[in-house]
């Protein structure tokens, strides 16, 4: 018992998951790698308005397939561009007593594996008929390679807890009995690299990609 709570309240200190059994330890690890995203992905819109739903709808069928041409000419696949996003809706006077028209309004997401060519992708917002810009968001194309050094990390956290845990119990770490992986992902860190242009600075910034894992040692005297 004295074992148990001894390690409860080492955990409430350093803020680690540490249960203890006859003859069993129960520690949690966590790992991290940070790396450089290498794909953007552009939200856009178009929209068109209109009296007429028809004509509206066509406007903007018509804008986008210009948007379409364009983003091909800069070198971007067609595969490469999906549309996520199609409504249209009727236009009400500020009383809001009569339709006052349509808006046809379609959303579009621009990947881009070639980040030498997100300046000339923005810049298109800034032409008459090629719609806006929503938002951008960054990711790593191939994140296996850093999720792997991230799970041995957070093996290799558990095991320097469990054996700080261990020792100043007075006993050994033995085998491990049983290895449970948490949670894992990508976050943003803070910017760090940037890509400027004279129309849209971008700040690519890190992302963190980790793991988490729960380790069963057994205890020997």
């Amino acid at each position: 018992m004295r074992f148990s709570q001894y390690l409860v309240a080492s955990f409430l200190f350093l803020s680690t998951t540490v249960t203890a059994q006859s003859g069993e330890i129960i520690v949690s690890g966590n790992g991290a790698v940070n790396a450089i995203p290498d794909v953007m992905t552009v939200s856009w819109s178009v929209t068109a308005e209109s009296p007429n739903a028809g004509a509206a709808y066509q406007m903007m069928s018509d804008q986008t397939l210009a948007l379409f041409s364009a983003l091909e000419r800069i070198g971007v696949p067609r595969q490469d561009v999906q549309t996520n996003m199609l409504n249209i809706s009727e236009r009400y006077s500020q009383k809001l007593e009569r339709t006052d028209g349509y808006s046809a309004t379609t959303g579009i997401e621009i990947r881009l594996v070639d980040l030498t060519k997100m300046d000339a992708v923005i810049n298109l917002a800034s032409q008459d008929g090629m719609g806006t810009v929503r938002g951008i968001s960054f990711d790593i194309a191939d994140p296996a390679p850093y999720l792997m050094q991230a799970r041995k990390n957070a093996v290799q956290d558990a095991m320097n807890k469990a054996d700080v845990f261990a020792q100043a119990a007075g006993q050994k770490l033995g085998k491990v009995l049983h290895i449970t992986e948490g949670g894992q992902g990508a976050m943003p860190m803070p910017m760090m690299d940037m890509v400027r242009s004279a129309k849209a600075p971008i700040a690519l910034g890190n992302q963190s990609v980790s793991s988490s894992v729960t380790i069963t040692f057994e205890l020997v005297d």
